[in-house]
């Protein structure tokens, strides 16, 4: 397992597919989704976690781990989004509510 940063209180490490359960449950749930179009359903979290998608581009999709409980409770990525035609570089993630608001 590659660990892609460690902080104080996170690690960040590449995706794996055997973390599907738990991604699935964050990103189908509908207030943690409340700024997209919709919750993904479970092939839409299949193909979120697409990892020769992120090879292709030079980015990573990262899992969030809290230290202290050993426990997945988000992930961050950057990807490319097209923005009026240009490509532009995009941070973005996504945590489990009871975490929101931790700094």
């Amino acid at each position: 397992m590659k660990w892609i940063l460690d902080t104080d209180h996170l690690k960040l490490r590449e995706i794996v597919q055997e973390v599907f359960d738990a991604l699935y449950e964050i990103l189908s749930d509908s207030e943690t989704m409340f700024f997209y179009p919709a919750t993904y359903t479970k092939s839409g979290v299949q193909e979120y976690i697409n990892i020769e998608r992120y090879r292709t581009i030079k980015c990573g999709l990262w899992v969030l781990i809290l230290k202290d409980e050993n426990k997945l409770i988000g992930d961050c990525s950057i990807t490319i989004q097209n923005i009026d035609g240009v490509d532009e570089y995009e941070i973005g993630y996504h945590l489990i509510i009871n975490y929101w608001g931790n700094g």
